[in-house]
């Protein structure tokens, strides 16, 4: 829910910061613990940032969307991504 139309707004370190935080609190209430300690469990069960989710909503909407076009230069950024 919090991520929802991500794809198609430009964002910056803040948004994606302001986005990041009521995830970690979620964390830190659920399991009573750190911000150090939510982190290093999030890469250890390989729970993706909100700044990776992001990126790959981008790239998903960019493929499916301006990939569908006809433009060769759209196409050929989709599939660089």
């Amino acid at each position: 829910m919090l991520l929802y139309a991500t794809e198609a707004c430009p964002t910056n370190k803040t948004d994606i910061q302001q986005i990041e935080f009521p995830l970690t609190r979620l964390f830190m209430k659920l399991f009573r613990t750190s911000v150090n300690i939510v982190k290093e469990c999030q890469q250890q069960f390989n729970f993706k940032t909100v700044d990776e989710r992001i990126s790959m909503r981008k790239a998903n909407f960019i493929k499916k969307k301006l990939c569908n076009t006809r433009n060769f230069l759209c196409c050929l950024f989709a599939t660089s991504v």
